[in-house]
């Protein structure tokens, strides 16, 4: 993970290594938070198609545990926004699948090894 922040004339990078991240991952959100995202995703694993919750649970767990649906959205990959007086929730795992790929995004398939191609 990195950062750029800009200056003038030059930027500079700040990088985050995923143990880095993992290691702040308390500090970063509450822990009713890590409690619904940890729950949600322990429930798709196990009653989603491809393992991944869809916009419908993510509300449903956010309304349970009282947590921003925008912040649990966005920790299982949903991107959310404001349009007008409606929040419009934006699922890029749920658009364009061709036939093959939904197996590449699924949480239920093995990642193939470093250097070995699948097709």
């Amino acid at each position: 993970m990195w950062s750029a922040t800009l200056m003038p004339g030059r930027v500079m990078v700040n990088t985050m290594s995923d143990a880095d991240f993992l290691a702040r991952f308390d500090v970063l959100f509450s822990p009713t938070m890590r409690l619904a995202h940890d729950v949600l995703l322990n429930w798709a694993g196990e009653m989603e198609p491809d393992g991944w919750p869809g916009i419908p649970a993510i509300l449903r767990f956010a309304r349970c545990y009282g947590v921003p649906s925008g912040e649990l959205a966005a920790l299982c990959g949903v991107l959310s926004y404001r349009l007008g007086n409606k929040t419009v929730y934006c699922d890029a795992r749920a658009c364009h699948r061709p036939t093959d790929s939904a197996k590449l995004i699924s949480r239920k398939s093995p990642r193939p090894s470093a250097g070995v191609t699948s097709g």
